[in-house]
């Protein structure tokens, strides 16, 4: 079961930026939550992208970030999206 803490919507990339939790004795898989968040917003698996799962150490929650686009995602736009985010991280340390 999860549960959204926060959704933004973001009109220039087309997409919703989510925020949520969960409560599960043990850290969910990837495709359970993307297939939770498809049923909720009511989109196909291909536009989500699940950005990362964290469990907490000794209770039974954890927490996610995802961006559900409003089309398809489509792997160029997402290594590029990557690398584009690993160049500003590149700077931000030099």
């Amino acid at each position: 079961m999860i549960n959204i803490i926060e959704e933004r919507k973001n009109p220039i990339f087309e997409r919703k930026e989510v925020k949520g939790e969960f409560v599960s004795s043990e850290t969910l898989p990837k495709s359970k939550i993307i297939t939770e968040l498809a049923l909720k917003y009511k989109v196909k698996e291909n536009h989500i992208d699940l950005k990362y799962v964290i469990s907490h150490r000794g209770i039974q929650k954890g927490t996610f970030f995802a961006l559900i686009y409003n089309k398809p995602i489509r792997e160029e736009e997402k290594k590029e999206e990557e690398s584009v985010n690993d160049q500003e991280d590149a700077q931000s340390i030099a």
